[in-house]
């Protein structure tokens, strides 16, 4: 007879949800389905040396976005490419409290993204903050819950002192659609 633990009467309580298809994991040591990370498209080269998305071609250097605007960072790199299972993903974990999906995140971003973080000798995590109110109304500031995630992993300082963020924005709006 085993012996229950903590963790398992937490995922029985609590079970893990995907965070593709939000349906509870069948394996309790996954993060996600195994058919749902199949739908998740990667990230591959050839990517915009500025922003990390996906090129066309393999002889661009960067991306349109980054040719048209000048960004407030030196260089970014996305895990995966941003459609609709993960613009679904992200609005769940941002509006929809699910925090846990911060776990998969980190996991994967640390997959797709480990050379770049040695390459560019990657230290500290500094997680844009929420508007306070903002914050107030999700529960929690899903950069900085990501950060701490991506620090536990693998070490990285987390600086959340170092933003503020004075300015109130609009919430993108999300077109919200079901897959079968």
């Amino acid at each position: 007879m085993s012996r229950w633990n903590k963790f398992d009467l937490v995922g029985l309580l609590f079970p893990r949800r995907c965070p593709v298809c939000h349906e509870v994991v069948e394996d309790p040591g996954e993060l996600a389905c195994d058919i749902c990370r199949t739908r998740l498209v990667r990230v591959r080269d050839p990517f915009c040396g500025k922003c990390g998305k996906p090129l066309a071609a393999e002889e661009q250097e960067y991306c349109g976005d980054c040719m048209r605007k000048k960004h407030a960072y030196d260089r970014g790199r996305a895990a995966f490419v941003y459609e609709e299972w993960m613009r679904r993903s992200i609005a769940q974990y941002k509006y929809g409290g699910r925090r846990e999906y911060a776990e998969f995140y980190a996991e994967e971003i640390l997959l797709a993204c480990a050379r770049e973080m040695i390459r560019w000798k990657a230290e500290v995590l500094v997680p844009i903050p929420l508007h306070p109110s903002r914050q107030r109304k999700r529960g929690y500031n899903q950069a900085e819950l990501l950060a701490a995630k991506l620090s536990k992993k693998r070490y990285f300082q987390v600086k959340t002192e170092q933003l503020k963020n004075r300015n109130f924005t609009k919430v993108l709006q999300m077109q919200h659609t079901t897959h079968s």
